[in-house]
């Protein structure tokens, strides 16, 4: 189970959890450093200390994929299901319960206008605002402003969570634009240490960081013990097909070891072709996947590795992850400006180690990165005409090998 119990928190951690709720609260820290751990216990402090019902808070995140990550854990502390809700979604309910009957168009702006309605609604009928007493806020950065003028008529308290260098969704936020709306000076708390990243995963990620003391205050953050002496891995493939078997190689060898497993891809396409190549190799694989309008639920509370795009993984964590079929043509329609941000936030998700593989002569501009971390002894790079791929393992890993 991934959600750590109360009292194995760090003393800073039960401190964010605790903070009071006479004002709005804005979080910030690193991958790793337990933002949806204090989410979901700060809910049920809030809740506990004030005796609340079901129906006056919410736990707004982005994506389908993360409600269903963040309910898996939820019960454990007696919070139920209902109160984890996209914001969109949230937008939707409200309208068809309040405004009138709504026909839904499969279009990017559909939930832009919805959000739009619900707003003047809220601003012309003052009945229905703070209703709410609290609402949680995972992944603030990626929130559209509009959506934070809303939650600042719907609730009496609001705490969000962010980190800037997170933030690839267009339309997002800035951390500024946060804080001026909530009013406050600066932020509540700001975490120094990364829990989750091995110091070789932190390092890989750093790379993908613009700004050199953002860079190095990101590593200097990182405070996990690196019991793990696995050095991530960029594997230059032949063609798909021989990029598949590799992949399936690599998920045998993880699973071997009882990990967490994600895979994560550019693109919904991709997704689907990864998908059907692992079942054809008898590689269980459920898939992680969410629109704004449906999402394939999985379980999160199972070893089956999961697949995911880089969107719909932002707020997970996974042991190993596993980046396959990274070529310039599937990333070329992300956006010049967060392109370094989907290296980092896919990165980040692992825990111990990271692989990566691409098509020869298909490699993104981004992977000259990936050849100075080489130079540097953060990454290791193997072709397809080179021996098999192998990793590090620790003395406790080779024994366990060696029974089988």
């Amino acid at each position: 189970m991934w959600l750590l119990p109360y009292s194995d928190l760090t003393p800073d951690q039960q401190m964010a959890v605790e903070l009071p709720i006479d004002t709005h609260k804005v979080i910030i820290g690193p991958p790793g450093s337990g933002k949806t751990q204090i989410l979901i216990h700060r809910a049920a402090h809030i809740v506990n200390n004030f005796n609340l019902k079901e129906d006056e808070y919410k736990i707004f995140v982005f994506t389908n994929v993360v409600k269903d990550y963040i309910k898996s854990g939820i019960n454990f502390l007696n919070l139920p299901e209902t109160v984890v809700s996209t914001f969109d979604h949230w937008c939707r309910i409200f309208y068809e319960k309040n405004i009138g009957p709504l026909f839904v168009v499969h279009d990017k702006s559909f939930f832009k206008r919805v959000r739009k309605k619900v707003l003047d609604f809220l601003k012309l009928n003052p009945s229905f605002q703070r209703r709410l007493s609290f609402v949680m806020v995972d992944e603030g950065q990626d929130l559209s402003p509009e959506c934070y003028e809303i939650m600042l008529l719907i609730a009496k308290h609001i705490t969000v969570f962010v980190d800037p260098k997170q933030k690839i969704f267009e339309g997002g936020a800035s951390e500024e634009f946060i804080r001026n709306k909530l009013n406050l000076k600066s932020y509540s708390f700001y975490f120094l240490n990364g829990y989750r990243n091995s110091p070789n995963v932190a390092k890989l990620a750093s790379y993908f960081i613009e700004d050199e003391k953002e860079r190095e205050k990101y590593l200097n953050q990182v405070y996990a013990i690196d019991k793990i002496r696995e050095i991530p891995l960029l594997y230059i493939s032949s063609d798909f097909e021989d990029e598949m078997e590799n992949l399936a190689k690599i998920i045998r060898q993880r699973l071997i070891l009882n990990e967490r497993i994600g895979i994560i891809v550019p693109t919904k396409k991709i997704l689907k072709e990864i998908y059907e190549n692992l079942k054809k190799r008898k590689i269980p694989v459920e898939k992680a996947l969410a629109t704004h309008l449906s999402h394939n639920t999985c379980d999160f509370n199972n070893s089956s590795p999961k697949i995911s795009t880089f969107h719909s993984a932002k707020g997970l964590t996974f042991d190993a992850v596993l980046i396959p079929s990274l070529t310039e043509k599937a990333i070329s329609w992300i956006d010049e400006r967060v392109r370094k941000n989907i290296f980092f936030v896919g990165i980040s998700r692992a825990v111990k180690w990271v692989y990566i593989s691409t098509l020869e002569e298909e490699e993104p501009e981004e992977f000259n990165l990936l050849k100075e971390a080489e130079k540097n002894g953060d990454l290791v790079i193997k072709r397809y005409d080179e021996d098999g791929i192998s990793f590090k393992m620790t003395e406790e890993d080779e024994d366990d090998f060696s029974v089988l």
